[in-house]
């Protein structure tokens, strides 16, 4: 099971809470107030050099405030990514601790800003913003104490803040915030969310929906009491399902007072797997000398299909292969100068012309990668390639630059590890030293397999980023040898069969497709995950010209009809014949012979495919 957690989808576990309850009549109190008006250095696009934190910086003389990485911003403050604004203590005690912070902050960069809210030592609220433009956040927290700190921490992406104001009342009441089931059976589930500031009791909406829209609720308004005060995530198990109805849940808090808060996020409840089937792959279809169609059977639990095309070439003559090549050109976003950040760890399908490569803190420069650590190292590793020919000797060919805000550095050691399979301990390291600028490089190996792995490791270096522009992986083979190579993977195919393009009448070429099915299910952290299956059974595809389904008309006509209840083709010469359902499944594929074929089918409406042609059958 793979994690992929891009940034933006950080909005489904990070909660910044933009909503509270208040009854209109209520007044809140203002608690503290602050607009930074005073500090004028610099620009809200320019902002000022000098931090000012610290206790004999100007934010602590200005206003008793405090902090690190604070700069003025033309009466707004900066703080820098790793940064963080720390008030003065404040009496926070009243309506049991309960009280509304406000905010005006805005990302410093496109990609957002994540920061943290802490009140004193207790409660912690995180929160996420996009990059576009000043928003306006409003959450209620709770513990405030007759002298309480609320400190502000940049945990990824510096962030600007223009007033922030505390307010108490006895009307407030925060939003629960909804979790993703992690026990969910298709007839059952466990729904789940965070408590609420000065909430006394949860009301929770679980429902499926209609057509247009409309909600088709199991339990609605259903009061869920915590089990105790310091309970921090309520739930409440949900039986008697229909495992084919999709279901959804929201939940309210309600106070003492009787006040309702917002409702959470609605959260699709998705079922929770361990693991999804193998397809079972199928002959293949429609073989011409350029093409073909993949067949597979579906697979229950399955949302998508991945589908690979090999192809085993054998050398005429002594070559260096390229056994595979990435130029990272699909990757479009952020520049050199102003790079920008999608997926923390994870696969790069999206980004890459072959798929598997796995990245751990990326950043994106339109045609480069770049690897960006904030801790720890940065890393790109290849899919898994068959190195073993040529007694395992191989090259990596690299271009690649450190540098940060288009400026260039030398010196920096790059790790290259070589893994055999899964196991966890490299077989071979290497480590290349950086010139200025971008510059070629090759590193040897000599302890290539059947399933190696390449591993290319940038631990940072002051806020600097390894760009990297294309990377080759080479061998040198003799004549004779065979060498397998993936031609393409089609991903995210809804049916149960794709076409591929292939030179299938190079009689140097032998090509063979697999099939891998993907299902949603739920982590433990209760993120909705992808699920991968094994890959399928290998079906080898052959083109024979004298029997090919590219027959025209004329060499093996049909003719498609019905009796008694079955499907009847009559040919003029043999010729593969396809049966689909509407929906496109491949229901039978057989070698029909000259004469009368039948074909028993449980649909009633299917679609024939012989000699070139399409015929839609009712029986």
């Amino acid at each position: 099971m793979t994690k992929r957690l891009l940034l933006s989808a950080l909005f489904a576990t990070v909660f910044a809470l933009f909503s509270y309850a208040q009854d209109n009549n209520d007044e809140l109190t203002t608690v503290f107030s602050e607009n930074f008006d005073a500090f004028t250095e610099g620009s809200e696009d320019a902002p000022g050099t000098t931090d000012i934190s610290g206790y004999t910086g100007k934010l602590k003389k200005t206003i008793g405030w405090n902090g690190s990485k604070v700069y003025e911003a033309g009466g707004k403050l900066l703080i820098e990514d790793g940064g963080k604004l720390q008030t003065s203590y404040y009496n926070l005690s009243a309506n049991s601790g309960i009280f509304k912070l406000s905010m005006r902050v805005k990302s410093k960069d496109s990609y957002g800003s994540y920061f943290t809210v802490k009140v004193g030592y207790s409660t912690t609220k995180n929160v996420l913003i996009d990059g576009d433009g000043w928003k306006d956040v409003a959450i209620v927290l709770d513990g405030g104490k007759s002298s309480t700190q609320i400190t502000i921490t940049s945990i990824m992406g510096g962030y600007l803040i223009d007033e922030i104001k505390a307010e108490t009342g006895a009307s407030l009441v925060g939003v629960p915030e909804a979790m993703q089931p992690s026990q969910a059976d298709g007839t059952s589930f466990t729904a789940k969310w965070d408590k609420a500031a000065a909430a006394s009791v949860y009301l929770l909406d679980v429902y499926s929906k209609a057509e247009n829209g409309d909600k088709n609720y199991v339990l609605h308004d259903e009061e869920v009491k915590s089990s105790s005060a310091y309970q921090t995530t309520i739930t409440r198990k949900v039986t008697g399902l229909d495992a084919n109805t999709t279901y959804y849940f929201q939940v309210r808090a309600r106070n003492a007072n009787g006040n309702i808060s917002d409702y959470s996020k609605e959260i699709k409840v998705i079922k929770v797997l361990e693991s999804i089937a193998a397809p079972k792959a199928l002959p293949a279809t429609d073989v011409t000398a350029t093409s073909f169609t993949a067949n597979w059977e579906a697979v229950a639990e399955a949302k998508s299909y991945n589908a690979s095309l090999y192809c085993t070439k054998t050398l005429a003559e002594d070559a260096t292969v390229n056994v595979i090549t990435e130029d990272f050109s699909k990757i479009t976003a952020g520049s050199l100068e102003s790079i920008e950040f999608g997926i923390i760890s994870g696969y790069l399908n999206d980004y890459t012309n072959t798929p598997g490569w796995y990245t751990e803190y990326p950043a994106f420069a339109n045609g480069y990668l770049a690897l960006s650590p904030y801790s720890g190292n940065g890393l790109v590793r290849t899919p898994a390639l068959d190195l073993a020919l040529a007694n395992g000797a191989f090259s990596v060919n690299i271009n690649m630059a450190e540098g940060a805000y288009g400026r260039y550095y030398a010196g920096y050691k790059v790790t290259f590890n070589l893994y055999d399979g899964n196991t966890e301990t490299p077989v071979e390291t290497k480590t290349v030293t950086l010139e200025q600028g971008f510059k070629d490089y090759t590193v040897e190996f000599t302890k290539g397999t059947k399933e190696s792995y390449v591993e290319i490791v940038y631990g940072g270096n002051n806020n600097n980023k390894l760009f990297i522009d294309n990377i080759v992986v080479a061998q040198k083979l003799a004549a004779g040898e065979s060498y397998t190579q993936l031609v393409e993977t089609k991903e995210k195919i809804e049916g149960t069969s794709c076409t591929f393009d292939a030179d299938l009448a190079n009689k140097s070429n032998a090509y063979y497709y697999v099939v891998e099915a993907v299902g949603e299910t739920v982590s433990s952290d209760s993120e909705i995950v992808d699920i991968y299956s094994v890959p399928s059974n290998t079906v080898n595809v052959v083109y024979d010209a004298a029997t090919s389904i590219s027959l025209a008309p004329a060499q093996a006509s049909a003719n498609v009809a019905v009796q008694g209840g079955k499907v009847v083709v009559t040919l003029s010469a043999d010729a593969p014949v396809a049966v689909y359902s509407l929906g496109g499944n491949l229901i039978a594929n057989i070698a029909a012979k000259a004469g009368v074929n039948t074909i028993d089918t449980a649909e009633r409406v299917v679609i024939v495919k012989v000699a070139g042609k399409a015929y839609k059958v009712a029986k």
